[in-house]
């Protein structure tokens, strides 16, 4: 779980937190050279009243949290060029955790049978970690990430075997995000996809997907060597 944000004004950014695959929280900061202010804008399921003015008690909690991760960023620099520093971090030299298997998304587009024979949460890490060594990237599996250490964080966004005219079309998607203490710095969709296969059972469909997932780990690696934000990879 972490903060996406994004510049919608030259002062203005906004932040998207999804916790659970159930709640959304959105809100405003407002910046300048005097200092910062976070606003309410918009929650999914966080029982938010507009005339009492009452929400989810999670909610002052993550924006404790956020305030506090601007407040490290801030006390390290001179002046509040927010938007540059909330976005740009420098890899070089140091390590990248990654937990050992990637998050299924909430999409209709993960087939059960997929998701549990072809153990791709776990596999797609392992194929993106292989590439980034090869690539000199310092990146370590882990299971408990280390307070305010660099992490990778994988969604399987998409997973689905299709029939078609021919044969079997399968598709595979993955999101991506370099984030430290709950900002996201880098962000990245990956897609591949297998044209007129003839497996469409799982037990061949299995060594397919593998292909995809190679493919897009290979992808993903070279990416961690010099990742640019907000970019989409694959088909």
């Amino acid at each position: 779980m972490g903060w996406a944000t994004k510049r919608i004004e030259p002062n203005i950014i906004e932040a998207k937190l999804y916790s659970k695959n159930r709640y959304t929280a959105i809100v405003l900061i407002q910046y300048d050279e005097k200092g910062y202010k976070i606003t309410y804008k918009s929650s999914v399921n966080l029982k938010y009243n507009a005339e009492s003015n009452t929400i989810h008690s999670n909610y002052n909690r993550w924006i404790a949290g956020l305030s506090k991760s601007i407040d490290k960023i801030l006390i390290n620099i001179d002046s509040i060029q927010f938007k540059k520093e909330i976005k740009q971090i420098d890899l070089s030299g140091k390590i990248i955790y990654v937990k050992p298997n990637a998050i299924f998304g909430i999409s209709n587009d993960i087939a059960q049978d997929i998701k549990e024979k072809c153990s791709i949460d776990t596999q797609i890490i392992n194929y993106i970690v292989e590439n980034a060594k090869k690539y000199d990237v310092n990146i370590i599996i882990k299971d408990e990430i280390p307070i305010d250490a660099i992490e990778l964080k994988i969604t399987i966004e998409n997973a689905v075997s299709r029939k078609n005219a021919v044969g079997f079309t399968k598709n595979a998607s993955y999101s991506g995000k370099i984030i430290k203490d709950n900002i996201t710095y880098f962000s990245i969709v990956a897609s591949r996809r297998s044209v007129n296969s003839v497996f469409g059972n799982q037990e061949g469909q299995c060594p397919v997907f593998r292909k995809i997932n190679s493919s897009i780990g290979r992808d993903i690696g070279i990416w961690l060597s010099n990742p640019i934000d907000n970019v989409k990879l694959g088909d």
